[in-house]
């Protein structure tokens, strides 16, 4: 009875909250359009700023929370396509980047040094600032990313520590053992090694030899690139051997051009375009004094990426929309864990899914959009569920047989379930840092029968069928069904391969010598066979326009799919779907929001105003 009240209790909470967020967000959407939206007018000379602090994620984000809550995130295939733009634009003289806190991956990275470099190409100007590259930790990577940049700047006290690239990875076989639990996982092949950590209690020669080999593999392109752009610094691998470096060597080593702060480098700027200097204490996204003079207030030099997006994305939608009759492409974004259901996935962005039912529904719509002429894959996965990667998989193959080209763009990984997908494409495109292929499968389940005696906990069963309780965490498997769950994963192994052999065209040698668990970087994958080309998402949108009879350079619009969703329909899907418990955490979640918090206040505080009385906004309130 206790039960039932508790699950009656649950539903009316989250059907009081859906009113909540209903009403929230029409209060919201009333008083937008009763403003009046102030119009953002480029001035003559400005500087795009970019503050690496904000993630650069993979794909846009999809869920409506983590839109709300992550504002200012943005994702590579964005950022690129405005760098693009502002190359082309008179009013912007160049580019200053904040690089103090980024943290990216190196095949993001290269994707932006594909940008910058076109911007440089346009005859503007590239500036990264970072008050340190290391307060205790790698900066190599942060560097490899402002190694593009035209000129460096450091803060006089900043440190460099291009320490080069390692990996450390836990062992955790003796410690589940010390706790009563014992790992039954098999797998194929030898490289597989997903599951090492758990069964071995260090580096397999074939772990060992995989990682070494990346690491060779990207400190190969971390180097080239650096030499290439800063070719005063010369042999970088004699060079991470003695960092870290002051603010001073870094200078004389060529690897930083300019020591100042923040004002030094912003006062350099506006030298360069003979703009008036004047005194100011903070960076670009901190707001002036509202009651600061009009006469004291500076020219404006920055514009913030984002603000220049909305001035852009007007522009771009009207192009769309002119040319919506012809050919499109359709991009969809698959980013994150594969899985034949998402019951379990993350509220606001905290974990991202790939889902059969939703991402098969985006490539029929695609198929049914008569416009439609490619679809671009862009790839970031790790892999997950074989059976819902078949069935992705199988739907961009009945895409081809509907008369639609697939083209595949890989982003930071694109390995197992992940590459098991991007076998559907007719072309495939790697970064050159992307880790792609893990041509295996492993399996297995933790047995804790000894952890539950030493808790003195008995369990006893009741069967029908020597196999009923196989996954049991109590029992490890018998004979009998230790041999069957091997045949389990033979008969995915040789699917695996099969698909590969077909797809890629490779047979014998050639095939053993890429499948058995191995991955490769997106450089070394083009050279055994796994991808067609290196190059970025931007590079596969221009192919797939090739690919529908336009020209690389010509415009034509993107759909993409599957659908974003607006905070009504998410919550509505999951409680149909019978996830009351999320529907009611993404409620909480956009109830919290800064953006609603600031409004509620605002709208309390005018509203107490007019009866006279104070109001203290509840976020500030201890």
């Amino acid at each position: 009875m206790f039960k039932f009240l508790k699950k009656i209790a649950a539903r009316i909470l989250i059907v009081m909250g859906f009113f909540s967020l209903v009403s929230t967000i029409a209060l919201i959407a009333f008083v937008r359009s009763q403003a009046e939206k102030e119009v953002v007018k480029l001035p003559e000379s400005a500087v795009l700023f970019v503050d690496f602090a904000n993630p650069v994620n993979d794909a846009p984000l999809r869920d409506p929370i983590a839109r709300i809550l992550h504002p200012d995130d943005i994702d590579v295939l964005a950022l690129t396509r405005t760098l693009e733009q502002a190359a082309t634009d008179k009013h912007i003289k160049g580019l200053v980047a904040d690089i103090s806190f980024a943290e990216i991956s190196i095949a993001k990275a290269q994707e932006i040094h594909q940008a910058l470099a076109a911007f440089k190409k346009a005859g503007k100007f590239t500036i990264a600032y970072t008050d340190t590259f290391s307060e205790g930790d790698n900066a190599t990577r942060r560097y490899y990313l402002a190694s593009q940049f035209d000129e460096i700047w450091m803060q006089p006290s900043g440190l460099l520590a291009l320490n080069g690239l390692g990996v450390e990875i836990p062992f955790f076989k003796d410690t589940l053992a010390w706790a009563g639990i014992k790992p039954e996982f098999d797998k194929r092949a030898a490289y597989k090694t997903g599951p090492n950590q758990l069964t071995e209690t260090g580096f397999t020669p074939e772990h060992r030899e995989q990682l070494t080999g990346l690491l060779e593999a990207y400190f190969t392109q971390l180097s080239t690139a650096i030499s290439t752009t800063r070719p005063k610094v010369g042999d970088v691998r004699a060079l991470v051997n003695n960092a870290p470096f002051s603010a001073q060597d870094a200078v004389t080593q060529g690897l930083v051009d300019k020591l100042g702060y923040w004002q030094d480098m912003e006062k350099s700027v506006r030298e360069r375009l003979k703009m008036p200097v004047v005194a100011t204490a903070t960076k670009p996204w901190v707001a002036p004094a509202k009651e600061a003079k009009a006469e004291e207030k500076k020219p404006p030099l920055f514009f913030g990426l984002g603000e220049y997006r909305e001035v852009k994305q007007a522009d771009v939608a009207q192009k769309n929309l002119e040319l919506d009759k012809n050919t499109r492409i359709a991009l969809i974004y698959m980013d994150g864990v594969i899985m034949r259901d998402g019951s379990e996935g993350g509220v606001g962005g905290d974990e991202a899914l790939i889902i059969p039912q939703e991402y098969v529904a985006a490539i029929q719509d695609a198929i049914d959009d008569k416009t439609v002429g490619a679809i671009v894959v862009r790839m970031n996965s790790g892999g997950g569920s074989y059976i819902a990667s078949d069935t992705i998989r199988d739907a961009l193959e009945r895409a081809k047989l509907a008369g639609k080209k697939v083209l595949v763009s890989m982003g930071d990984a694109a390995a197992s379930g992940g590459y098991f997908i991007a076998l559907a494409g007719d072309t495939v495109v790697a970064n050159a840092g992307t880790i792609t292929g893990s041509i295996g499968v492993f399996g297995g389940k933790f047995v804790s029968s000894e952890l539950t005696s030493k808790a003195k906990i008995k369990f006893e069963s009741i069967t029908l069928g020597d196999n009923a309780l196989m996954w049991s965490g109590v029992t490890p498997f018998t004979a009998a069904q230790s041999a069957a769950f091997s045949r389990s994963l033979d008969t995915v192994f040789t699917d695996f391969k099969a698909k590969v052999s077909e797809a890629r065209e490779l047979k014998g040698d050639a095939l053993e010598s890429v499948v058995g668990g191995r991955v490769f970087t997106g450089d070394a994958a083009l050279k055994v066979g796994l991808i067609d080309q290196v190059g970025t998402l931007q590079d596969t949108l221009n192919l797939a326009k090739v690919a529908v009879g336009k020209k690389a350079d010509d415009i034509v619009p993107l759909v993409i799919l599957p659908e974003e969703k607006n905070p009504f329909r998410a919550v509505i899907d999951k409680i149909t779907g019978g996830h009351f418990l999320q529907a009611f955490s993404m409620v909480q979640a956009f109830a919290s929001a800064p953006q609603v918090m600031a409004l509620r206040d605002g709208l309390q505080q005018a509203e107490m105003a007019q009866r006279g009385a104070l109001w203290v906004p509840s976020r500030v309130v201890q």
